[in-house]
């Protein structure tokens, strides 16, 4: 009976102070004073059992007030605590992609473990292909992209990163292909421009094919004809 006792009032402590806990928290950050809350939430990690919860509310202000080294760090700590945590694994993966970008191999283990939870796995695959790319692993980016395509077929992105994935890989043919497909997708004539003048490029330096290179750039013209970078790249050919 004791410790049943024992076990309720704990609990019954804990939620209290979690009520409390946040509705300063929040108070403070409706006021804007973040440090003040930032040492609220600190504090809070100590004295109650829900670290994952105030170390997640502790990098959403870091993130707000641009303290992205603090970000991490309490994101981390989330998902030391509950590895689980797609939201927080998402938020890291982001901040590190867009921070951090020489940070490529931990970025990619966010990416790798989000795909465990099956949601928005082609957009998972896509960021894959990019982080991939970056790390020279042509391989990988190639099939990355794959995996994405194979889930959204008609995504114009999806199509140019892979086929930029072949053309450094210097699978040229393979890269035509799905520029053309981009192309033929056009979301966007500005975007759809510059993809022309992408496969251009592969026809006049790679193909020596002054015909086909001929053809595409005045595409490219008729979708953005005040690129005056298509004109000379026309005249030169």
């Amino acid at each position: 009976y004791f410790g049943i006792q024992d076990w309720f009032y704990k609990n019954v402590s804990d939620d209290f102070s979690v009520f409390t806990f946040n509705t300063v928290g929040k108070f403070l950050e409706k006021f804007k004073l973040y440090p003040k809350a930032q040492d609220i939430y600190r504090h809070a990690v100590t004295v109650t059992n829900h670290c994952e919860i105030y170390y997640h509310k502790m990098g959403d202000l870091a993130l707000k007030n641009k303290e992205t080294d603090l970000a991490v760090d309490c994101y981390r700590k989330v998902l030391t605590s509950n590895p689980q945590n797609r939201e927080a694994l998402i938020k890291l993966a982001t901040v590190l992609q867009t921070y951090f970008p020489d940070n490529i191999d931990e970025t990619i283990d966010c990416y790798e473990k989000l795909l465990e939870f099956d949601i928005d796995i082609d957009r998972i695959y896509y960021e894959l292909g990019h982080l991939y790319l970056k790390k020279e692993d042509k391989i990988n980016s190639i099939s990355a992209f794959n995996l994405a395509l194979e889930r959204d077929e008609e995504n114009p992105f999806y199509n140019n990163s892979l086929a930029y994935a072949f053309a450094k890989a210097e699978l040229y043919d393979d890269a035509i292909e799905y520029y053309q497909k981009a192309i033929s997708l056009n979301p966007d004539t500005e975007w759809t421009s510059m993809v022309c003048q992408a496969l251009g490029t592969i026809y006049a330096d790679v193909k020596r094919n002054t015909d086909a290179t001929i053809s595409t750039y005045q595409a490219d013209i008729i979708l953005d004809s005040n690129n005056y970078e298509l004109y000379l790249a026309l005249g030169d050919v």
